[in-house]
């Protein structure tokens, strides 16, 4: 699965990381959680509520399943004036 880091996220972790996800990881939240523990320096920003994620070019909950998902994207909100 490729995953993308926009934002702080790309500078800490990577802008592109290519992972198997583990198969007991079935949401997008649980997903975070697990990369939050491959990073442990990313770990704070992965969990920020304000992080949104993007499965498949859709905008997902954390709710929302991984399985079978060929892209994961992290990115902060941004506000402009």
């Amino acid at each position: 699965m490729e995953v993308y880091f926009l934002g702080k996220l790309g500078d800490m972790i990577a802008r592109r990381i290519e992972v198997e996800r583990p198969k007991d990881v079935r949401t997008a939240g649980q997903f975070r959680e697990w990369l939050g523990t491959q990073y442990p320096g990313a770990a704070a920003a992965l969990a920020s509520p304000r992080l949104k994620i993007v499965v498949d070019d859709e905008i997902v909950l954390p709710t929302a399943s991984v399985s079978g998902a060929k892209t994961v994207e992290f990115f902060p909100l941004v506000s402009g004036g």
